[in-house]
């Protein structure tokens, strides 16, 4: 986590004005327009239990219904 009042970025590097946040992540985002909300969330869990060797627990159900395991990919499967 950054500092307390820390201002959140765009990935552009334009600090967001509206103040609706309560703490700011420290994380590398690129600097293209690619990561959502949604995203963040996923990212954010995935990398916690990647980092915890928890790689089991690394899995996301796509909207169409396809259920993606990391443990699965790491094999090479799909």
């Amino acid at each position: 986590m950054k500092a307390p009042g820390a201002k959140v970025k765009y990935y552009n590097g334009a600090i967001k004005q509206e103040i609706v946040y309560d703490a700011v992540v420290n994380m590398d985002i690129g600097n293209k327009d690619l990561q959502q909300c949604a995203d963040a969330i996923m990212r954010l869990r995935g990398e916690y239990f990647y980092a915890l060797k928890q790689y089991d627990k690394i899995s996301f159900n796509f909207t169409n219904g396809f259920k993606a395991d990391y443990t699965e990919w790491m094999k090479g499967n799909e």
